[in-house]
């Protein structure tokens, strides 16, 4: 025993497997995405406050360097990686579910970033990808400010557990 290093996990501590193959998939996504457009992809392990709204904080998988289509200046993009079974590829056809790209707006928000993308792999494969661009949207952005206003000031200042709700578009 004394030979072995220390174990990778902790066999009594919490382990769920979608959720540790999708960590360990970014990297792979991110990479295809780069090839796909031809710009180097960035991970980014911080974690961001907004300047003005210190409720607001967000974690990047991954930044890219694009050149701007109507300029060609550099500017950054946000780039947040998903994995999702097969059967939800669905659910990916008309958009961006929408928990997924409040995520990604909150983000630019918090970042001052116009534009996100977001790619989801179904399957080990090409053809189960789903790529999305995100454009950058103030009017989301002020009410997604605002909710998270009220819930910081209505919930975690005066310290009430929020009723649970079921998010609707």
């Amino acid at each position: 025993r004394d030979a072995f290093s220390e174990p990778i996990i902790d066999p009594d501590g919490p382990f769920h497997l979608s959720a540790e193959v999708g960590h360990a998939l970014e990297p792979v996504i991110a990479k295809h995405l780069s090839t796909e457009l031809g710009f180097p992809v960035y991970r980014d392990t911080m974690l961001y406050r907004h300047p003005h709204y210190p409720f607001l904080l967000v974690d990047l998988d991954f930044v890219m360097t694009a050149a701007n289509p109507r300029t060609g200046e550099l500017r950054l993009v946000i780039i947040e990686c998903k994995t999702a079974a097969y059967w939800k590829k669905e659910d990916w056809e008309t958009g961006v579910p929408y928990g997924y790209e409040l995520q990604c707006r909150q983000a630019m928000c918090v970042m001052n970033i116009d534009e996100a993308i977001i790619i989801c792999l179904f399957d080990n494969n090409e053809g189960g990808v789903a790529t999305y661009r995100i454009v950058r949207d103030c009017v989301i952005e002020a009410e997604i400010i605002q909710r998270a206003k009220e819930f910081w000031r209505g919930h975690v200042e005066k310290n009430i557990l929020p009723t649970p709700t079921i998010p609707t578009k």
